[in-house]
């Protein structure tokens, strides 16, 4: 019925639409979050909701007008808009407008800073408040126990900065409209959550002559309520059902009513019955007079009695004859239709003053003489308050004259009826939840069967529907052993009501295994009693998993600290064993007994242990730079032949320094060694990977011979490393190109143990693929490959030799150096050319040298210097001399200052140590 009389008033609606929708203009206030506001140029809010819910339901057009209140209650007044949307319920307002039926409360709180000593309403009595409402304004103003001072503002946000800057000591604003702006605002000074102050209820205000609109807006929030609209938007808003229909009561027993009213109106029939006797004993003998008095007086009485009762029954009752004439109605049915009893009495109804045109329908009797008619009904009553009757309707025959009387009982279910549709929206929330989480849910009774489980479960253990397990137990369900454990699990939580937490491996219905955390707890009622079990098994299969992942990184991270060790170990081992030379050789060369070819001797072990030294820290500083992703790749088309051949030249030189002379070293190029194989790569970190791999062969060979070169695939060259030493062992192949691990003790072999790592990570900088094949017996083979797609080959190019003596007397170098010791040096490697040697200290002084001699012919660059750096430096020589030959030397290792230093203008590029050949061959080519 409730649903049929919705789809008449919906209908009715649509039609008058289709018709032509109602224009109204509403005004509206823009600065009470979150009851109507602007955000992002919309008009928002809890209001605006409501009002848009109402114009969809009698299909007004809104226009909404902005402004403050006292605008908005002047163009009402003037008729320039038709009703307001936020007018409070107070005195003045109802005296001055048509209120609505209140449609929602706003909560006023006291908000403080953090030092105030106000702890209760009652403490603001002596103190400066800022308001923002009137009425609150003048309600306070008139408490005569209030004695500080009031400020009336124009807007909430007032209200807060007078308490930041101290120009109040207090402001009672809305509390949801405080908690707003001072999140928005990040308003840190101000407590939250405020003081509770005072609630206010608000209405829609319409002007004293509209009343049609009034009704229409009273009916359609009832409308609202009851069809649940009015809760949802509620909930929108403010995150909870409104606090008005969330009351409880008890359920009410109705079938005594039921009775009682039947026996009232049985006895209503015999009054009756007796009244009509007592009109006839006015014919009777005057001897019969004082009984007939008699009998009138305990009739009347028994009237007043009957009707009494009636009356204090809250349910609707009246009778009607077949005139429609009212023959007994009590005060429920007369304040439903607003007319007084007395009014109604044998009288028929003017249905036109009827509240309701349902209450026509209501008080229609059909059916056959005896037929009892029962049914619901929707009514509005004179509040525009739409209520839920269960009407109940009996014909009865009068046995004197055969009169019929219509006879009709409401029962008003208005409450149980908001109930019923509250547990089943709270249900309906519930079971939605429960099913949105992942976790497996399920909940028993205490005989351990089940009950309910959520969506996550159900599909888990492969159940359709809840017909699947639903009052069944673990051992109808699962195997024995399964239900076994859990029927033990279950009966501890019921002896000892305490929560049980377990983690369990279980097999999903797909056949994977699940590990579980699940967690067990008693459901008890308010008293205590024991009610079932619910549990909650979570699965956390991924986090054992990390775990694991962590326990094994940990493990890890534990080698490598000891490796670590190891190589910091071996590390001062490396150092100092060259430094020991170094030291210890420069020492004796300064005995004067020392004959030329023992000098001689000690300086080549000297210039041997240096560049062991630099080796190490090259190999260091290349680690450091690879994993601070510093390094660069420069591709150049190279000759590989002649990088092998170089490689080769330069090992061999260098031989004494590993002490391999049992060892054979030899190079493999495919074709005509004397032919040209340019390839486009950067030849410089090629050539450090060969280097790096022949030296690691070199030192796990103790006799045969190491082989490396190239060899063309399909479509890769491949750079190989070969040797007949130890081999790898199963154990080592894991951890080979490893940091500070090269298959075999460092302790036991000496080195770095970074060469390797370094490979493989260039490598893979460079864009190829690194890898090995080993034999424990005869040896290891090293290889890393690139994709072919830029080489090409020329005929042999003849090579010329530099010449090991240069004859620059002619010729003045200027050498930019703030280290005196390295301009020494410098000049020392230069004394042999006859070359004129001019020493700048910083690079302000070269930039000087430069511009007062034109005849420098080529200037040694120091990147580090005081006042003006290299690079700057280069750039204003260049700005002065744009052809002058700059050559750059710097010791920065950790960046890429090679291409520094070609940007700002340099030509050739040196790295501390200087090697004299490099550097005469540097300068012999510019020159």
């Amino acid at each position: 019925m409730h649903r049929f009389l919705l789809f008449i008033v919906f209908f009715a609606t649509l039609s008058f639409a289709q018709a032509e929708k109602q224009k109204l203009k509403v005004g509206i206030r823009t600065n009470y979050p979150p009851y109507e506001f602007t955000s992002n140029e919309r008009i928002i809010g809890f209001n605006i909701d409501i009002l848009h819910q109402l114009s969809d339901l009698f299909s007004y057009d809104l226009k909404f007008v902005k402004g403050d209140k006292e605008t908005l209650y002047q163009m009402l007044d003037s008729g320039q808009i038709d009703f307001i949307s936020f007018c409070f319920q107070s005195q003045e307002n109802k005296a001055a407008y048509n209120l609505s039926i209140p449609y929602n409360m706003v909560s006023f709180g006291i908000y403080i800073p953090y030092q105030s000593s106000i702890k209760n309403p009652e403490d603001i009595m002596p103190y400066k408040v800022s308001l923002q409402n009137e009425l609150l304004y003048e309600m306070m103003g008139n408490n005569k126990k209030f004695a500080g001072h009031l400020v009336l503002r124009r807007s909430q946000n007032q209200c807060l900065q007078d308490v930041i800057n101290g120009d109040a000591d207090a402001a009672i604003i809305s509390s949801l409209s405080g908690k707003y702006l001072i999140e928005r605002n990040n308003y840190k000074m101000i407590k939250v959550p405020p003081i509770n102050f005072k609630n206010l209820q608000y209405s829609f205000a319409f002007s004293k002559t509209n009343d049609s609109l009034l009704v229409q807006f009273n009916e359609g929030l009832n409308i609202l309520r009851e069809t649940g609209t009015y809760n949802r938007i509620y909930q929108k808003w403010f995150g909870e059902v409104h606090p008005n229909q969330i009351t409880e009561k008890k359920p009410i027993v109705y079938w005594p009513y039921y009775v009682l009213a039947l026996i009232i109106a049985v006895l209503l029939f015999l009054l009756i019955n007796q009244r009509r006797k007592y009109l006839d004993l006015k014919q009777m003998k005057s001897k019969e007079i004082d009984i007939r008095h008699n009998a009138e007086r305990t009739l009347y009485d028994y009237q007043l009695l009957v009707e009494g009762m009636v009356d204090t029954l809250p349910h609707l009752i009246i009778a009607q004859d077949e005139n429609k004439k009212v023959k007994l109605v009590n005060n429920a049915f007369a304040q439903l239709i607003g007319q007084p009893k007395d009014e109604i009495l044998n009288k028929k109804l003017d249905t036109n003053a009827l509240p309701d045109k349902n209450l026509i329908s209501l008080l229609e009797h059909k059916g056959g003489e005896q037929k009892n008619q029962n049914y619901q009904i929707k009514l509005v009553d004179t509040n525009s308050r739409m209520r839920t009757f269960d009407i109940s309707k009996r014909k009865i025959k009068k046995a004197t004259n055969k009169e019929t009387i219509n006879f009709l009982v409401g029962i008003d279910i208005t409450e149980r009826e908001q109930k019923d549709e509250e547990l089943k929206k709270e249900k309906a929330l519930l079971t939605s939840l429960i099913n949105s989480i992942p976790d497996l849910i399920f909940y028993k009774d205490r005989t351990l069967k089940y009950v309910g489980a959520n969506n996550a479960f159900k599909k888990f253990n492969g159940f359709k529907s809840e017909k699947d397990f639903i009052g069944k137990s673990d051992a109808t369900l699962f195997d024995k052993k399964k239900a076994k454990d859990f029927k033990r699990t279950d009966q501890q939580i019921l002896n000892t009501k305490e929560r049980l937490e377990l983690s369990v491996w279980e097999t999903d219905n797909d056949g994977n295994r699940v590990l579980y955390d699940t967690l067990k707890v008693p459901i008890v009622d308010q008293n205590g009693e024991l009610l079932g079990i619910v549990g909650i098994s979570r699965d956390i299969t991924q986090q054992a998993d990390i775990q694991r992942q962590l326990q094994k990184a940990k493990t890890k991270a534990e080698d490598s600290d000891k490796l670590k060790t190891i190589f910091l170990t071996n590390l001062s081992h490396e150092i100092r064993t060259p430094l020991n030379s170094i030291i210890g050789f420069s020492d004796l060369l300064t005995d004067p007994d020392l004959t030329d070819d023992q000098r001689e001797e000690f300086t080549e072990l000297i210039n041997k242990s240096g560049a062991s030294l630099l080796a190490l820290v090259d190999d260091i500083m290349d680690l450091s730079k690879i994993e601070a992703n510093q390094i660069q790749i420069n591709k150049n088309k190279f000759n590989i032949n002649q990088v092998l051949i170089d490689l080769h030249a330069s090992i061999e030189e260098n031989r004494d320094a590993v002490h391999k002379h049992a060892v054979s070293l030899e190079y493999y190029i495919p074709g005509n060694e004397d032919e040209a194989l340019y390839f486009n790569h950067d030849d410089f970190r090629i050539k450090q990977v060969l280097s790096n791999l022949i030296k690691n062969a070199l030192k796990y060979t103790s006799k045969g011979e190491v082989k490396f070169g190239y060899r063309f695939t399909e479509n890769e060259i491949v750079f190989f490393v070969k040797d007949t030493g130890l081999g790898i062992s199963e154990e080592d192949k894991k951890h080979i190109f490893e940091n500070y691990n090269s298959g075999k003790s460092i302790e036991q072999f000496g080195g770095s143990g970074l060469g390797l790592s370094i490979s493989k990570k260039l490598v893979d900088i460079l864009g190829g693929k690194i890898a090995f094949t080993t034999d424990e017996l005869k040896g290891s083979e090293f290889f890393f490959s690139f994709p072919l797609k830029d080489h090409s080959t020329s005929q042999p190019v003849p090579s010329t030799e530099l010449a090991e003596t240069y004859d620059w007397s002619d010729i003045q170098i200027l050498v930019a150096e703030d280290e005196q010791n390295n301009f020494f040096f410098i000049k020392e490697a230069l004394k042999k050319t006859g070359a004129k040697i001019i020493w700048a200290e910083d690079g302000l002084r070269a930039v000087e040298e430069v511009e007062s001699n034109p005849k420098i012919d080529l200037v040694l660059m120091d990147i580090k210097m005081p006042n003006l750096d290299g690079y700057e430096a280069t750039k204003q020589i260049k700005q002065i001399r744009k052809d002058l030959p700059i050559i750059a030397q710097t010791a920065y290792a950790m960046s890429d200052e090679k291409d520094l230093s070609l940007q700002a203008g340099c030509d050739e590029y040196l790295t501390k140590p200087i090697r004299p050949k490099k550097l005469l061959r540097k300068i012999n080519k510019l020159l």
